[in-house]
């Protein structure tokens, strides 16, 4: 079920490979593509083999697939992802936010997104779950269009010394509308 998933994300990043619009959107969503396949061929560190102390601070990118297009259809928006892990909590232990979401032709999200109440799982099996999983939510807003997201985060830790991290969201969006699910993805790297 996990490759399933890994296969799934790192397809739908390389499909999204044009685009147009203001100079910087593209190279944002290029670097984003770039960063997801580097940390998708790097080992998943063993969870059991993750320090017990200290912290480290991540940088890079979030994808999410939002209904907020004509008719509810989706439209991907890239934002930028800042993660924190103090390795000697395991419940709790890692913290962010996203913001600056925008689409790849410049449709850009005023707000933000914040993880908590997350769970390092330094047991687990990779091979069937991830290696932390939280909470991620907040409010964005498209123009003068409120939008509350409540979604949950699960990744793992990847490459050398746990270099990058890199997972998967899902949540709901509720509206003017209603509410409506979502999905998504991420990657970063330590700063």
């Amino acid at each position: 079920m996990r490759m399933w998933v890994g296969l799934c994300v790192v397809s739908l990043l390389t499909a999204c490979g044009g685009g147009g619009g203001s100079a910087d959107r593209p190279d944002r969503a290029l670097a984003a593509d770039r960063l997801a396949r580097q940390l998708a061929q790097d080992n998943i560190v063993d969870p059991g083999r993750l320090p017990n102390r200290g912290s480290a601070r991540f940088a890079g990118f979030m994808n999410a697939d939002l209904p907020l297009g004509a008719g509810g259809a989706r439209e991907r928006y890239i934002g930028d992802l800042a993660l924190d892990v103090d390795f000697a909590s395991d419940k709790g232990g890692v913290t962010g936010r996203a913001d600056k979401f925008a689409t790849r032709d410049g449709k850009a999200l005023d707000g933000g997104l914040r993880v908590r109440g997350s769970t390092l799982f330094r047991k687990t099996d990779t091979d069937d779950n991830y290696s932390f999983a939280g909470r991620m939510g907040g409010k964005l807003r498209d123009g003068a269009t409120p939008y509350t997201i409540a979604a949950d985060i699960s990744g793992d830790f990847r490459g050398r010394d746990a270099a990058g991290v890199n997972g998967v969201i899902f949540g709901d969006i509720n509206g003017p509308d209603g509410q409506d699910i979502f999905d998504g993805d991420f990657a970063a790297r330590r700063k």
